[in-house]
């Protein structure tokens, strides 16, 4: 991961990229959002990493496709309810490395670790 004034971008190959999803806001506007998860390797480690990007980051990433190598530029936003944070890493950008498929690992997006309540 590279850290150059504050942006953050990340490579690694697509597990799991979700269906693009439109609504209508609470004032009526329409947005678009969609999610996906790419696994990283760190070392000797590979990770998980979840991502959700809206309006026309989403549309462009609805493109992805399992296999597909990417580097993601996000920048992570957290809130919080009753007590608790919760972090988006959401992504801005996503360069798609059109040809590039990388190798399939063990990773299973059905066995991600489960957070604890």
């Amino acid at each position: 991961m590279n850290t150059q004034n504050n942006k953050l971008q990340i490579e690694g190959r697509v597990i799991w990229a979700g269906s693009i999803e439109t609504n209508i806001s609470k004032d009526g506007k329409e947005y678009s959002k969609a999610q996906f998860i790419i696994e990283y390797q760190d070392g000797e480690i590979v990770y998980p990493a979840g991502f959700l990007c809206w309006g026309k980051t989403a549309v462009a990433v609805d493109r992805l496709r399992e296999g597909d190598w990417v580097t993601v530029f996000f920048k992570p936003q957290s809130r919080t309810h009753e007590n608790k944070i919760y972090t988006d890493l959401v992504a801005y950008y996503v360069n798609i490395h059109w040809g590039k498929q990388a190798p399939v690992t063990q990773t299973n997006v059905n066995n991600l670790p489960e957070t604890q309540s």
